[in-house]
C-alpha cells in the first residue's frame, strides 16, 4: 500500500487548481441564485399548556386581540377539558381570524380582495393540536 504525502496532495491541487475554482464558484453561485428565487416563508409553533382557574386565555393573547370574547373565556372551571374546549373555540374563532389577518395584513399577503378568502387561506396554513400531555399546538 503506497503512504499518499502532504506534499503530493498539494501538487495534485495545484494541478487541477482551475477545475477546483470553477467548480467552487459553480456551487457558490447556483445556491445564491436559488436562494433569491424561492420565496420567503415564515412559520411559528406555539405550545399552550392550559392554565387552572380562572381567565384561561389572559395569558396567551393580547387584551387587542379578546376584546369582546370576555364570556367565552371568563369563568372558572374544575374541568381542564373545558378549558381546553374553550382555547379550541378561541383559536378557531372568525373573530380571532379576522383581527390576526387585519393585524398582519394577510390579505395583500394572500392577494385576497374578500375577507372571506382570506380566511380560507388563514384557516388552510393554520394548524391547531391536542397532545397526549393536554397541551395545544399551535402551528
Amino acid at each position: 500500500m503506497e503512504k499518499i504525502s502532504l506534499k503530493h496532495l498539494i501538487q495534485t491541487a495545484l494541478k487541477w487548481k482551475g477545475t477546483l475554482i470553477i467548480s467552487l464558484l459553480f456551487v457558490c453561485v447556483s445556491s445564491v441564485t436559488v436562494s433569491l428565487i424561492i420565496p420567503l416563508t415564515y412559520s411559528s409553533n406555539a405550545v399552550i399548556l392550559p392554565p387552572g382557574g380562572n381567565n384561561l386565555l389572559s395569558s396567551f393573547l393580547p387584551s387587542s386581540m379578546t376584546k369582546g370574547l370576555g364570556g367565552v373565556i371568563g369563568g372558572a372551571s374544575s374541568d381542564p377539558e373545558s378549558g381546553i374546549n374553550k382555547i379550541f373555540a378561541i383559536l378557531l374563532s372568525r373573530e380571532l381570524a379576522v383581527k390576526t389577518i387585519e393585524e398582519f395584513s394577510l390579505m395583500e399577503e394572500y392577494g385576497t380582495v374578500t375577507i372571506e378568502d382570506a380566511i380560507k387561506q388563514f384557516r388552510e396554513f393554520l394548524i391547531i393540536d391536542l397532545s397526549d400531555e393536554a397541551t395545544i399546538n399551535v402551528a
